[in-house]
């Protein structure tokens, strides 16, 4: 089995003032998943290199991630100089879709890829959970305007 984590860091920070608060809620999530299935594997799809290293120093070798570009700062991304955009875009649809095959999945309800992961498939109840509030349930007024 393999457990999929979606943890936003970088830029999030800009648009989510409550993202620590939010992301400490992974690893006891996490941990409470492993002690039910202490087989699992844990697939991480981040945009930030200190999430990849503090899962790393955790989990090890259970840990499975793909190369990607990732930042070091609040700068996303999408922002770095050196950054391909097509690169970049061909990484997160190969995170996603990698992460919708997983058993279970832990997003971040404010993220679209985790939305996205969280719509690409008919998951199991209870086998999906994103934390926080879901921005695919928020008014989004901006949308509507003529």
């Amino acid at each position: 089995p393999v457990i999929g984590l979606h943890v936003r860091g970088g830029d999030k920070v800009g648009e989510d003032p409550g993202l620590t608060r939010l992301n400490a809620l992974y690893l006891p999530e996490l941990e409470r998943l492993l002690r039910e299935q202490p087989e699992a594997r844990i697939f991480l799809s981040t945009d930030d290199d200190r999430i990849l290293a503090r899962y790393r120093e955790l989990f090890g070798e259970r840990l499975v991630y793909t190369v990607s570009t990732r930042t070091a700062n609040v700068q996303g991304v999408h922002y770095q100089k050196q950054a391909s955009r097509r690169a970049l875009g061909d990484e997160v649809l190969i995170d996603a879709l990698l992460a919708a095959r997983c058993d279970r999945f832990l997003g971040n309800g404010l993220s679209n890829v985790s939305l996205a992961v969280a719509q690409m498939r008919r998951w199991t109840p209870g086998t999906c959970r994103l934390f926080g509030t879901r921005l695919d349930y928020l008014r989004q007024l901006t949308l509507y305007r003529s």
